[in-house]
Parts: structure tokens; sequence; C-alpha cells
């Protein structure tokens, strides 16, 4: 299984996230995407039906461009994070279709459970 982790901006939660990930997984391969354009030229390349996507997205404005482009998102294993306590961007984030959506908690305490579906 690859997982390909979109964080916007690296430090604070992002630099969590990735520590996180990094203490759960061992994975085939890990690539970390860190601008929207670098996203989309990823996404026109195959994803493997396994392979997962980590979306943080950290603001409305981001999550309005990733809806515009959510054809490109349709056959893959997307587990969407958006900030805590937002209940428009969770409305909208579900337009993605993700197959886990969740808040971004300090620890990413969900993460571990997440994986270990995809593992199983």
């Amino acid at each position: 299984m690859d997982v390909i982790v979109f964080i916007p901006k690296l430090e604070g939660a992002g630099s969590r996230l990735l520590r996180a990930v990094d203490r759960i997984l061992t994975v085939d391969s890990l690539e970390i995407i860190c601008s929207l354009e670098s996203l989309k030229r990823r996404l026109r390349r195959p994803v493997h039906p396994k392979n997962v996507l980590i979306l943080m997205v950290p603001d409305h404005a981001l999550l309005n461009k990733l809806v515009a482009m959510r054809m490109h998102l349709e056959n893959v294993n997307l587990v969407l994070i958006l900030p805590e306590g937002n209940p428009e961007m969770i409305s909208k984030g579900h337009g993605l279709r993700p197959r886990y959506l969740v808040a971004n908690d300090e620890n990413f305490s969900d993460l571990p459970a997440i994986f270990k579906k995809y593992l199983s």
C-alpha cells in the first residue's frame, strides 16, 4: 500500500500528521505533496486501488478548490482531515465522498484505527 499525503502547510498540525503517519504505518511508499498544483498533477497519474490519499484541508478556500476537482478523487481511498468544530466544512467535505472524515485533533488518534482497516 502506498500513502499519498497532501499537506499544504508542513508546520504545526501538518508536521504532527506526518509524525503520526510515520509512527503508525510501514508503507511501501509515502509521497508528500504540499501544493494544489502538485496534487492535481499526481491525480492525473493512475492511483492503485489499495493506495490511500490523506488530504489535510485547513480552510474553506482550499476545500472549495478540492470540491471543484472531486472527479479526480472518485476512485481514491480518501481520508479527509478538516479543522475541528466547523459544521459547514464537514458538510462540504462529505461531497468529496471520503472513506473517513476526521477532525484535526492534536495527536491524530483516529489514524491507527483507520489504517488498520485499510491494511486488513
